[in-house]
């Protein structure tokens, strides 16, 4: 799986992905999601070939003709904590 990306409005962004179909514990189901908050969002294969998609359904129940989600900021790593051996060999080394 790729890391999830961010691209600003207008940026292309160009993927290649090679896959080997003759593993058969390779799935040929596949997709690639592209998501916007602030308008269309265009995925087109190097090619030209076309494939099937999904169209936007709203939300039938929303309060507004928007309902997409908005993501959350991507969470702050954690601080790394030293391990008890580590401190071990720090203490050691600073004798």
């Amino acid at each position: 799986m790729l890391k999830p990306t961010t691209i600003k409005a207008g940026e292309p962004l160009t993927l290649k992905i090679d896959f080997d179909w003759r593993n058969p514990k390779d799935s040929a189901d596949w997709s690639v999601v592209a998501w916007g908050d602030k308008g269309p969002v265009g995925v087109y294969h190097a090619n030209g070939l076309e494939s099937q998609s999904m169209p936007f359904l709203p939300d039938p129940y929303a309060s507004s003709p928007d309902s997409r989600p908005k993501p959350k900021p991507a969470p702050k790593p954690p601080v790394p904590v030293p391990t008890k051996y580590e401190i071990e060999q720090l203490s050691a080394g600073a004798r």
